[in-house]
């Protein structure tokens, strides 16, 4: 019986320099996880709304874009009620995609207090959704994991490349005894350019931005009751890796590893400890 495999597609939302706190308080890096047997579905489903709005199925799904009404969706703007209809049938969508999220986020304007560099950000944001996605892995096993990134800048592959790696070290595995084999598991890391247009990153993309919802609403920002935001934000909540009801200790294990939203940095040091990240 052949293993299943399953995929993670990450999008990261803000800039991720901390010193870009004031006009832009939060880095996200979210990871999209779903099944390769489910892939198909994804595709036939997304394939379909775009069909009924352009006629075409090359659209690209980008929450900017969508909440703008620019390019492709310019067919909005004057045409309310067939916008209310494509959210709907959007929503929908994501209600239905079985994909599994993590989020690891860096409050910037603590990680600049903590005199955190963009390399810091960049690589505890990485370590955060991989590990994530390693621990979730598990609770499926046995099966593999492969890792699709949106290749960036040499710097920028380097430093999840250096989390990938680090997760298959010797030393990894000597400090969490909970994995073993973990080269039969975590099996690969692509780097693809934006024109592969996989409908897994673009459902990433409009899922983060349902996390940053949440945090700006936990920060005291009002959420309109019955808004595009708040619907948003619920499905999001809904598609975080959690523990199903029953589970056998041996899953639980990895399970209690997991963190959905991992919120860096924890505390912020006084300003006399300061310390690079």
């Amino acid at each position: 019986m052949s293993k299943s495999i399953y995929k993670l597609y990450i999008d990261e939302l803000g800039m991720s320099h901390p010193k870009s706190y004031i006009t832009s308080p939060y880095y996200i890096l979210l990871g999209c996880a779903i099944d390769e047997a489910h892939q198909r579905d994804l595709r036939e489903l997304a394939g379909h709304i775009k069909f009924k709005y352009w006629g075409k199925t090359d659209v690209i799904f980008h929450s900017a874009e969508i909440a703008r009404n620019l390019n492709e969706f310019a067919i909005f703007r004057q045409n309310e009620a067939l916008r209310e209809n494509f959210i709907k049938d959007l929503l929908d969508m994501l209600q239905k995609t079985p994909v599994h999220i993590t989020a690891a986020v860096i409050d910037k304007q603590k990680a600049f207090q903590n005199s955190w560099t963009e390399k810091t950000a960049i690589r505890r944001t990485a370590s955060s959704v991989l590990f994530n996605f390693l621990a979730f892995i598990y609770t499926k096993g046995p099966c593999k994991g492969h890792i699709i990134i949106e290749a960036s800048s040499a710097q920028r592959d380097g430093l999840y490349l250096d989390a990938f790696n680090d997760l298959l070290s010797p030393s990894f595995m000597q400090n969490n005894p909970h994995f073993d084999d973990i080269r039969s598991y975590l099996t690969s890391i692509n780097f693809v350019t934006k024109q592969n247009h996989d409908i897994e990153s673009q459902i990433a993309d409009l899922l983060v931005y349902g996390i940053r919802c949440q945090l700006e609403k936990d920060g005291g920002i009002a959420i309109e009751k019955g808004s595009y935001q708040e619907k948003i934000m619920n499905i999001s909540k809904s598609k975080l890796i959690h523990p199903i009801s029953s589970m056998s200790p041996q899953k639980k294990v990895f399970y209690d590893l997991i963190t959905p939203v991992d919120i860096q940095p924890k505390r912020k040091l006084p300003r006399k400890q300061e310390k690079r990240g």
